[in-house]
């Protein structure tokens, strides 16, 4: 009867570390899981012009601030956000745009927002830029599109008129992540995280330790370069705080591999590069080697911004962007 004891307080001990590591597992799953619609989107508008469109099994969340007048007759643009951004990264700019006499769209970027959580969808740029492609023709084919792409966003819409320059007229970069080339697989996270169990756990800690509007706070005002207005701790909060989220953005931190080679360089379409001299998270001086080599792209810096001017500077970010898609209104 020892020896059985024995062999039980063993087995009890052996199990204490397993059935923790079940319960983060599970934990991990239910708060990084899928949404009821199996999208990891919410049933309902987050605002009231939000509209969800399936483009390649990807459920995509956009807004449209259309001008008034006939908006088929009207210049687009399509503005795209950066990490861990959404279309609220906009709200100061897009309305502005609209009532100078463009139809605007945003999008939320897979998996960031209430677009799509499919942590298996290829995030390389030229990934992201051919379902943009294929969602713009979806919402107003034929369209030539002026293009907006902050951080991350700006090496998207950069891939977008590479592949696709007969359907751009010009661009705004926006204290853009740039690329020179483009091509094999790149990893941005530890390839241990492609281990799917600490995946999850991984997932579920971010999700109760990091995605907190305290957390937000302090990422939003290192970007901002100033304190953030409450308003946008909420917003941003909210649309992190998105089931499947997590676990999402952790699978793109390790794994995406571009289908095609790029060359940035080939870059040619009229450009105007907007930074905050503040910006320390894509300083102007890293981009530069690669900008020089853009003779298409002028730059221009807001004194005081950091690295998000659409949002802190919005009035004279937006006398600049109507200025320079004014020049050639199409």
């Amino acid at each position: 009867m020892a020896r059985t004891g024995c062999q039980m307080v063993g087995k009890t001990k052996m199990r204490r570390p397993l059935n923790l590591l079940l319960i983060l597992l599970g934990l991990a799953v239910v708060t990084s899981g899928f949404g009821r619609n199996g999208h990891g989107v919410p049933t309902s508008k987050p605002f009231f012009n939000s509209k969800f469109i399936e483009i390649d099994k990807m459920m995509l969340h956009y807004r449209i601030w259309p001008a008034s007048g006939s908006a088929d007759t009207l210049p687009w643009v399509f503005m795209v956000h950066g990490m861990g951004g959404s279309t609220w990264s906009w709200e100061k700019n897009a309305p502005f745009l609209s009532a100078e006499g463009y139809n605007v769209v945003a999008v939320d970027v897979p998996p960031f927002g209430y677009s799509s959580k499919n942590p298996d969808f290829n995030q390389s740029a030229d990934s992201r830029a051919r379902l943009f492609w294929d969602f713009l023709e979806r919402i107003h084919p034929g369209s030539v599109w002026n293009l907006v792409g902050h951080s991350m966003g700006g090496g998207i819409v950069q891939a977008m008129a590479i592949i696709n320059p007969d359907k751009v007229n010009k661009v705004i970069f926006v204290d853009p992540a740039l690329f020179e080339t483009l091509a094999g697989e790149h990893r941005y996270g530890p390839s241990v995280l492609k281990f799917r169990p600490l995946e999850w756990t991984a997932a579920g800690i971010g999700n109760l330790f990091f995605v907190r509007p305290g957390q937000i706070r302090k990422l939003l005002k290192s970007a901002y370069a100033t304190e953030p207005d409450p308003i946008d701790i909420s917003e941003y909060y909210k649309s992190m705080h998105q089931p499947g989220f997590a676990r999402a953005l952790i699978r793109s931190s390790v794994q995406s591999k571009p289908a095609v080679n790029l060359d940035g360089k080939s870059f040619t379409k009229p450009a105007l590069a907007i930074w905050g001299d503040k910006d320390t998270w894509v300083p102007l001086a890293r981009m530069q080697p690669l900008l020089d080599k853009l003779p298409s792209v002028k730059i221009s810096v807001i004194a005081g911004a950091g690295h998000c001017p659409m949002a802190t500077h919005a009035d004279l970010f937006n006398q600049q962007v109507l200025r320079f898609f004014s020049e050639i209104k199409k």
